[in-house]
């Protein structure tokens, strides 16, 4: 069972995996498709599982045969650990539905990959989507080299030279990744943006100090169905007056989500928190806590 999670407290514990990579990019690929739905509100079961396998038909097209048995397997061994009923469940835990939350999901999986695999033999796959012995998943990075389009901005407290001064900007970026795994995406790549402070000058009155930015940013990537958590380390500098001034050094944490992945494209929203060392021209520190959102898109060419 492929069990590797690098960030449990943050992604409330990551969930197993099947060990082969066919069965591992099917189900993740289910799992997401349903993650997706439950949170839009899943009332019907009839009405969400047909649309669910309409969903996941590119998945399971792609997948052999035998991973559609693999898979289903993994799903009800999971569920035979599973001794009392769901509404049983729900009742003695105060109906409390997270309670149940694992179990619930994991039905619907089943119920999702028995329609697609029975839409899959009644011949609705069109000609140009052949199994694949390679197949990896379709909402995923897993084996996959990506680039990611990201836009964001936020706030900024600047600390430095005995003064404290809000500040914020903004920018956007490009990565080039490589999905190590169906949990872990390793990407780098260049960051332009703008940063802006309100500092105090001499008589207590605010002023606007502007400045571009730019910056090399390296990111591991972490996903848990819809969460994905992003560590990331980055050098950074600033021009100023026509000068580079640095360098710099910023870290960030960010949690947030992604969706499915059309005609190539994977969106994703990000809440970071970060800090930031800078060298200020005059050879002191400075220090930025940062603060903001950003989105993008996975891009898999």
């Amino acid at each position: 069972m492929y069990r590797a999670c690098l960030a449990p407290l943050v992604l409330a514990g990551c969930t197993p995996l099947p060990s082969e990579t066919a069965a591992r990019g099917l189900y993740s690929d289910a799992r997401k498709i349903v993650e997706l739905r439950a949170a839009a509100d899943w009332v019907s079961d009839r009405v969400e599982i047909e649309e669910a396998s309409t969903s996941l038909l590119r998945s399971a097209c792609l997948s052999p045969e035998q991973t559609h048995l693999e898979t289903l397997r993994w799903v009800e061994a999971r569920l035979a650990n599973e001794a009392d009923s769901l509404r049983a469940r729900w009742l003695a835990a105060g109906r409390d539905l997270e309670a149940v939350g694992e179990a619930l999901t994991l039905e619907r999986v089943a119920a999702v990959l028995r329609r697609s695999a029975e839409r899959v033999q009644d011949g609705e796959c069109p000609f140009w989507l052949e199994p694949d012995p390679a197949f990896a998943g379709v909402h995923g990075d897993e084996g996959r080299l990506v680039v990611w389009f990201e836009s964001g901005g936020g706030a900024a407290l600047l600390l430095g030279s005995g003064r404290a001064a809000l500040g914020g900007g903004g920018g956007a970026r490009a990565l080039l990744g490589h999905g190590a795994g169906a949990r872990a995406t390793l990407a780098a790549g260049v960051e332009l943006g703008a940063v802006a402070a309100f500092p105090e000058d001499a008589r207590g009155t605010r002023t606007v100090a502007a400045t571009l930015a730019g910056a090399v940013p390296l990111v591991l990537r972490m996903r848990d169905g819809l969460r994905v958590l992003d560590v990331e380390a980055a050098a950074t500098l600033r021009w100023r007056s026509a000068r580079i001034e640095g360098p710099g050094i910023r870290t960030t944490v960010g949690i947030g989500f992604s969706t499915l992945r059309t005609r190539g494209l994977m969106p994703h929203a990000l809440l970071w928190l970060g800090h930031e060392w800078f060298a200020a021209a005059d050879g002191s520190a400075e220090h930025a806590l940062r603060v903001g959102t950003r989105v993008g898109l996975d891009w898999d060419p």
